[in-house]
């Protein structure tokens, strides 16, 4: 029996919140006046990167939630099964 706290089973929606409020972040930390960009670009790199694992995520549980996607913070890999899911995702490489 698989362990269900290895494996992703948020629904699609919260997980396209979730990635919406990262982008709102990332909007809020370019437009902030309080630091220099330059001292803000690794947490705008950091939410970008986990604005696109949640959209590759909830893309995933929206086509299939039978598909089990490991709790891992690995954009190849999500990649991959989105790809298996739709080529079209091969433009996206």
């Amino acid at each position: 029996m698989k362990n269900k706290g290895e494996y992703v089973t948020g629904e699609a929606y919260l997980l396209f919140k979730g990635a919406q409020n990262d982008i709102i972040n990332i909007e809020e930390n370019i437009s902030g006046k309080i630091y220099p960009l330059k001292e803000k670009s690794h947490m705008i790199c950091y939410h970008a990167a986990q604005a696109a694992e949640k959209m590759l995520k909830g893309y995933i549980r929206y086509k299939d939630k039978a598909i089990n996607v490991k709790k891992l913070h690995d954009l190849d890999y999500l990649y991959g099964i989105a790809l298996n899911i739709d080529n079209s995702f091969i433009s996206m490489k």
